[in-house]
């Protein structure tokens, strides 16, 4: 008797494609980057946009490799990142920072006043949306509305130190950004992958 197995292509995570899959990137990225946090299997799921059969996978997978940790409250199945390990600190690192920039920028830049939205463009929104390509060497940050400069630049450095990669801001005005007009360079990165990291809105 022959038996033929059929094998659903699963594609890597574009900004860290050593992973299996992306769904294990965001689950990974959600349990490991908030330590604090604890998961129901079906909020988690939520989270990392993947069903609930896939979380339950892959948190056993997690669990196996001693990286999290489970238990059962009723009915309930909770899950979070283990609190200590040469694993767990490695694998944190690294997730912060091929996939932990957004959630970086936006704590950084919510303490800026007067900043409308702010958005990733460039290589790191590319590959986060899963286009591929080379592993971005930068982070770009367009800050739209009338916020201090001085201010959404040190907020830019604390970024850097914290993602280990340089910051690349650009400013545009609510006008600007709403009415782009003959601004070729706004054209250009709307036309491409956005990340929201601040503010209301739509890209």
């Amino acid at each position: 008797m022959t038996v033929i197995l059929h094998y659903m292509k699963v594609k890597a995570p574009p900004l860290l494609p050593i992973l299996r899959s992306a769904a294990q990137a965001r689950l990974l990225t959600a349990l490991l980057l908030s330590p604090e946090r604890e998961f129901t299997l079906s909020a988690l799921a939520d989270e990392a946009k993947v069903s609930l059969s896939t979380a339950t996978r892959e948190v056993q997978r997690a669990e196996t490799a001693g990286v999290v940790e489970t238990r059962e409250v009723g009915r309930s199945r909770l899950a979070r990142a283990r609190r200590k390990g040469a694993l767990v600190e490695a694998l944190s690192r690294l997730l912060l920072v091929a996939f932990g920039p957004a959630a970086v920028a936006r704590e950084e830049l919510a303490v800026v006043p007067g900043i409308d939205s702010a958005w990733v463009f460039g290589s790191w929104a590319a590959r986060h949306e899963g286009v591929a390509g080379p592993p971005p060497n930068d982070f770009d940050v367009l800050v739209v509305g009338e916020p201090e400069r001085n201010a959404v630049y040190t907020a830019a450095e604390r970024i850097e130190r914290r993602i280990l990669r340089p910051v690349h801001v650009t400013f545009r005005t609510p006008a600007e950004w709403e009415t782009p007009l003959d601004d070729t360079f706004l054209a250009e990165v709307r036309r491409r992958p956005l990340v929201q990291v601040a503010g209301g809105g739509t890209g």
